[in-house]
Protein backbone atom coordinates (compact mmCIF):
# COMPACT_ATOMS: atom_id res chain seq x y z
CA UNK A 1 0.00 0.00 0.00
CA UNK A 2 0.94 3.38 -1.18
CA UNK A 3 1.22 6.77 0.71
CA UNK A 4 -1.72 8.05 -1.14
CA UNK A 5 -3.59 5.13 0.07
CA UNK A 6 -3.06 5.60 3.61
CA UNK A 7 -5.16 8.73 5.42
CA UNK A 8 -3.22 12.16 6.33
CA UNK A 9 -3.29 10.28 10.04
CA UNK A 10 -1.47 7.45 8.77
CA UNK A 11 0.69 8.99 6.99
CA UNK A 12 2.05 11.62 9.77
CA UNK A 13 2.84 8.54 12.07
CA UNK A 14 4.19 6.55 9.30
CA UNK A 15 6.37 9.11 8.69
CA UNK A 16 7.40 10.31 12.24
CA UNK A 17 8.79 6.70 12.44
CA UNK A 18 11.24 7.67 10.04
CA UNK A 19 12.25 11.35 11.27
CA UNK A 20 15.32 11.07 13.48
CA UNK A 21 14.61 11.92 17.21
CA UNK A 22 17.27 15.03 17.65
CA UNK A 23 15.13 16.52 14.77
CA UNK A 24 13.96 20.25 15.39
CA UNK A 25 11.04 20.92 15.77
CA UNK A 26 11.16 23.28 12.00
CA UNK A 27 12.86 20.38 10.33
CA UNK A 28 10.28 18.47 11.15
CA UNK A 29 7.52 20.10 9.57
CA UNK A 30 9.99 20.60 6.68
CA UNK A 31 10.46 17.14 6.24
CA UNK A 32 6.98 16.67 6.30
CA UNK A 33 6.36 18.89 3.83
CA UNK A 34 8.67 17.64 1.85
CA UNK A 35 6.72 13.96 2.13
CA UNK A 36 3.50 15.68 0.84
CA UNK A 37 2.31 15.15 4.25
CA UNK A 38 0.17 18.49 5.47
CA UNK A 39 0.60 18.17 8.75
CA UNK A 40 -2.35 20.61 9.75
CA UNK A 41 -4.72 18.13 7.82
CA UNK A 42 -3.45 15.09 9.50
CA UNK A 43 -4.49 17.04 13.73
CA UNK A 44 -7.37 18.23 12.24
CA UNK A 45 -8.82 14.78 11.37
CA UNK A 46 -7.31 13.03 14.57
CA UNK A 47 -9.11 15.84 16.63
CA UNK A 48 -12.70 14.63 14.30
CA UNK A 49 -11.71 11.37 15.02
CA UNK A 50 -11.29 12.07 18.90
CA UNK A 51 -14.24 13.66 19.18
CA UNK A 52 -16.37 11.80 17.43
CA UNK A 53 -15.23 8.74 19.94
CA UNK A 54 -16.20 10.77 22.78
CA UNK A 55 -19.24 11.98 21.74
CA UNK A 56 -20.24 8.38 20.96
CA UNK A 57 -19.10 6.97 24.21
CA UNK A 58 -19.32 9.20 27.13
CA UNK A 59 -22.91 8.45 27.50
CA UNK A 60 -22.40 4.46 27.25
CA UNK A 61 -22.50 4.54 30.80
CA UNK A 62 -25.98 5.63 30.56
CA UNK A 63 -26.85 2.78 28.73
CA UNK A 64 -25.39 -0.01 30.64
CA UNK A 65 -27.53 1.52 33.78
CA UNK A 66 -30.52 1.65 32.23
CA UNK A 67 -30.52 -1.75 30.83
CA UNK A 68 -29.71 -2.58 34.74
CA UNK A 69 -32.28 -1.03 35.92
CA UNK A 70 -34.62 -2.78 33.63
CA UNK A 71 -33.40 -6.07 34.16
CA UNK A 72 -34.14 -4.87 38.18
CA UNK A 73 -37.37 -3.79 38.07
CA UNK A 74 -38.34 -6.79 35.70
CA UNK A 75 -36.73 -9.29 38.25
CA UNK A 76 -38.63 -7.23 40.98
CA UNK A 77 -42.08 -7.33 39.57
CA UNK A 78 -41.51 -11.48 39.30
CA UNK A 79 -41.31 -11.82 42.76
CA UNK A 80 -44.21 -12.54 44.88
CA UNK A 81 -44.44 -10.13 48.02
CA UNK A 82 -44.82 -11.19 51.57
CA UNK A 83 -46.90 -8.90 52.43
CA UNK A 84 -49.71 -10.86 50.02
CA UNK A 85 -49.15 -14.24 52.56
CA UNK A 86 -50.88 -14.86 55.70
CA UNK A 87 -49.59 -13.34 58.97
CA UNK A 88 -49.30 -16.62 59.79
CA UNK A 89 -46.94 -17.85 56.73
CA UNK A 90 -44.82 -14.60 57.21
CA UNK A 91 -43.69 -15.31 60.78
CA UNK A 92 -43.46 -18.95 60.08
CA UNK A 93 -40.63 -17.61 56.95
CA UNK A 94 -39.43 -15.29 59.38
CA UNK A 95 -38.72 -17.66 61.83
CA UNK A 96 -37.01 -20.22 59.45
CA UNK A 97 -34.89 -17.09 58.56
CA UNK A 98 -33.44 -16.74 62.48
CA UNK A 99 -32.92 -20.45 62.69
CA UNK A 100 -30.67 -20.64 59.66
CA UNK A 101 -33.30 -22.78 57.16
CA UNK A 102 -32.73 -20.53 54.63
CA UNK A 103 -28.90 -20.73 54.61
CA UNK A 104 -26.11 -20.80 57.11
CA UNK A 105 -25.33 -17.31 56.50
CA UNK A 106 -28.74 -15.89 56.36
CA UNK A 107 -29.42 -17.13 60.40
CA UNK A 108 -26.18 -16.09 61.54
CA UNK A 109 -26.60 -12.54 60.15
CA UNK A 110 -30.27 -12.58 60.61
CA UNK A 111 -30.20 -13.33 64.07
CA UNK A 112 -27.98 -11.41 64.96
CA UNK A 113 -29.30 -8.05 63.64
CA UNK A 114 -32.74 -8.95 64.85
CA UNK A 115 -31.68 -10.43 68.53
CA UNK A 116 -32.70 -7.08 70.13
CA UNK A 117 -35.53 -6.85 68.43
CA UNK A 118 -38.59 -7.75 70.75
CA UNK A 119 -41.35 -6.84 68.77
CA UNK A 120 -41.30 -6.40 64.97
CA UNK A 121 -44.83 -5.88 62.90
CA UNK A 122 -46.03 -8.58 60.25
CA UNK A 123 -45.52 -5.53 57.61
CA UNK A 124 -41.60 -5.36 58.66
CA UNK A 125 -40.98 -8.93 58.79
CA UNK A 126 -42.63 -9.05 55.22
CA UNK A 127 -40.55 -6.12 53.70
CA UNK A 128 -37.59 -7.87 55.08
CA UNK A 129 -38.50 -11.49 53.51
CA UNK A 130 -38.94 -9.16 50.21
CA UNK A 131 -35.50 -7.72 50.38
CA UNK A 132 -34.39 -11.10 50.79
CA UNK A 133 -36.16 -12.74 48.14
CA UNK A 134 -34.86 -10.08 45.77
CA UNK A 135 -31.16 -10.62 46.86
CA UNK A 136 -31.49 -13.89 46.46
CA UNK A 137 -32.89 -13.90 43.05
CA UNK A 138 -30.35 -11.19 41.92
CA UNK A 139 -27.21 -13.04 43.33
CA UNK A 140 -28.92 -16.41 40.86
CA UNK A 141 -28.37 -13.73 37.87
CA UNK A 142 -25.23 -12.57 38.50
CA UNK A 143 -24.35 -16.49 39.22
CA UNK A 144 -26.09 -17.28 35.68
CA UNK A 145 -23.97 -14.44 33.97
CA UNK A 146 -20.63 -15.05 35.56
CA UNK A 147 -20.69 -18.54 34.67
CA UNK A 148 -21.53 -17.69 31.11
CA UNK A 149 -18.10 -15.64 30.81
Amino acid sequence: MNDKDNGPVQNLLKALEEVSPSETLDGLKQSLRERGIDVDSAVQEAQRTVNQYVREHRLAWRTQARSKLAQFLALKQGIKSWREESPEKVQSTFEDLLHGRFGAEFGEQAAMAFRNKKEMTTDDKAALLDSLSLLTEIEKLQNGAEEKK
